[in-house]
């Protein structure tokens, strides 16, 4: 499974003691979909299960979450 994560950091020196440091991550940063397994049997009512229904086969789920970015700053004294 592919993950495009990034990660980027800077930090600012204040003072002899202090430091300010800033943070970006992003998980799957492209919004690539890794899809997944396929459905093995088709509803085809709400009291029905149908081994060879017509939705046999359909991916209905992803297999990692989408685009998330997070930013926080980080304070040391």
């Amino acid at each position: 499974m592919l993950l495009n994560h990034l990660k980027s950091s800077r930090t600012c020196h204040r003072g002899e003691q202090g430091r300010l440091q800033f943070r970006g991550e992003a998980f799957n940063a492209f919004n690539t979909p890794q899809f997944g397994r396929p459905n093995l049997l088709s509803y085809v009512g709400p009291d029905s299960l149908v081994p060879d229904g017509p939705r046999v086969g359909e991916i209905r789920s992803l297999r990692n979450a989408m685009r998330i970015f997070q930013v926080a700053p980080k304070v040391y004294f």
